[in-house]
């Protein structure tokens, strides 16, 4: 499930999953946005993997951010796409946060 919130200073995206694997997409509008930063956690050992497309249909691999344990961590990103992705398929008690610059 997503919450997503867009203003005119910071576009952000929210979710949190239970026993579940979990998918959140922010379009940074058409220039893109930077920087972006994206925020992962989970119950367990997980593996997210964040995506990038012009389009939001078309998505390239840009990083994976394997937890090998139960923990979280933060990453930032230089960003020209419009839209970013991050899933993960891990059946844990997950959440992702993306949130990207003016």
């Amino acid at each position: 499930m997503g919450d997503a919130t867009v203003n005119n200073i910071t576009p952000a995206n929210y979710g949190i999953s239970a026993a579940a694997a979990l998918e959140i997409i922010l379009d940074c509008n058409e220039f893109g946005r930077n920087p972006v930063e994206v925020w992962v956690k989970s119950s367990a050992a997980a593996t997210f993997t964040v995506f990038c497309s012009r389009n939001g249909v078309d998505y390239r691999t840009a990083d994976t951010i394997t937890l090998a344990a139960a923990g979280e961590e933060l990453r930032t990103y230089n960003n020209a796409y419009r839209f970013i992705k991050v899933a993960t398929t891990a059946a844990n008690n997950n959440e992702i946060e993306i949130v990207a610059g003016r």
